[in-house]
């Protein structure tokens, strides 16, 4: 019974002869230990908690007859109980491509083979397009933080059919996903340092069934820390517009991006400039006389790969 509700066929409970001649004397406890039912959940899924519930009736050759009415309330008597679908006690993932992402940008492909195990006292599934990836980066290592750019795996033909087995684990392979960081805002390298995937049950699955994690929901969940590059800068040029004695006016310095950098657009306040004095060619060693510099106009401008 569950919500008040039987959603299995009531089952008849096996009883010794001993126990089910038991005298009945007015005033005394009867107990009924060690029984054994068999309860099929086929096809019905249940919540976190069910009830079990049991009935007391006359045995219809019962010797000698009787008659029997419990009092109203008395029966059914239930018991509370935990219900579990498909378990997943240990998850792990594992990049195949070998990619380095680059903050802020999109086109990010990634392949993932990703292993499940299921606890030996679970529930199974065998079914079609049962189960789906859901692929996101994450600043914490367990996924646990805000789940940026979202969206769900690809898989190869008929991997979604892989049935989950009380005891084993089920694999699968080369599932890809194409992840976007630079909508709807820029992401940088510290809000994507790990690759995580999420297993859930498909909206598309050919049967209904539960999945969840022992001893957490957690466990659904596996992550992997991903090496993320953000802007690369291959050479600087400083060039001074005038060129009076000890002082340096209208100066202008000249970024050259690495072709594997990220891209960055022109938006607001991207840039500070310091200029400082030093006895070394490449302002290596001691600085001084460290001022910050004015950028209004020019503080703002974007970044392309190369150029």
């Amino acid at each position: 019974m569950a919500n008040g509700n039987n959603f299995t066929p009531e089952e008849n409970v096996v009883i010794s002869v001993s126990k089910a001649s038991k005298d009945i004397t007015a005033g005394t406890d009867i107990q009924l230990s060690d029984l054994t039912v068999t309860v099929g959940l086929t096809d019905f899924i249940c919540p976190a908690t069910v009830q079990l519930c049991v009935v007391l009736e006359k045995n219809d050759s019962a010797n000698p007859d009787f008659t029997f009415v419990p009092n109203t309330g008395v029966f059914p008597s239930c018991v509370d109980i935990d219900c579990e679908g498909v378990v997943i006690t240990s998850s792990s993932l594992t990049e195949s491509s070998g990619i380095t992402f680059k903050e802020g940008a999109n086109n990010q492909v990634v392949d993932l083979d990703l292993r499940f195990m299921v606890a030996e006292d679970s529930g199974g599934i065998d079914g079609s397009d049962q189960w789906a990836i859901e692929v996101f980066v994450n600043s914490e290592y367990d996924g646990t933080d805000v789940m940026y750019s979202k969206v769900y795996g690809v898989f190869p033909q008929n991997v979604a059919n892989i049935p989950a087995i009380p005891g084993e684990n089920f694999n699968f392979s080369s599932v890809s996903a194409t992840l976007d960081f630079s909508s709807p805002i820029y992401l940088p390298c510290g809000d994507i340092f790990y690759l995580c995937a999420s297993l859930k049950k498909a909206d598309t699955a050919s049967k209904n069934f539960t999945v969840s994690g022992r001893p957490t929901d957690a466990l659904l969940t596996a992550c992997e820390r991903k090496a993320c590059e953000g802007v690369i800068v291959e050479n600087t040029e400083l060039t001074f517009i005038t060129d009076t004695p000890f002082v340096k006016e209208g100066s202008t310095e000249t970024l050259a991006p690495a072709s594997d950098s990220s891209t960055l657009t022109t938006a607001v306040s991207l840039w500070s400039v310091k200029a400082f004095g030093s006895s070394r060619s490449d302002g290596s060693g001691d600085r001084s006389a460290v001022v910050a510099v004015d950028t209004i106009g020019v503080g703002a401008v974007g970044v392309t790969p190369g150029q």
